[in-house]
């Protein structure tokens, strides 16, 4: 619930309608996901650039 960016009550809410609660979890999922592989881009990058200014100064 906490990585899906549902609180307790709307979760409760959700959960009463089966339909509406199915797709309220695949569009968290999705949202989730897409910040993870975001996050993890973003450190991918500032990986690469700190391995770049690192050779270049021999």
């Amino acid at each position: 619930m906490n990585n899906f960016s549902i609180g307790p009550s709307k979760w409760e809410k959700l959960a009463e309608g089966r339909v509406i609660w199915k797709t309220a979890l695949h569009k968290c999922a999705e949202s989730f996901e897409k910040r993870l592989r975001d996050d993890m881009k973003d450190k991918r990058d500032k990986r690469k650039l700190r391995k770049l200014s690192q050779s270049n100064t021999c």
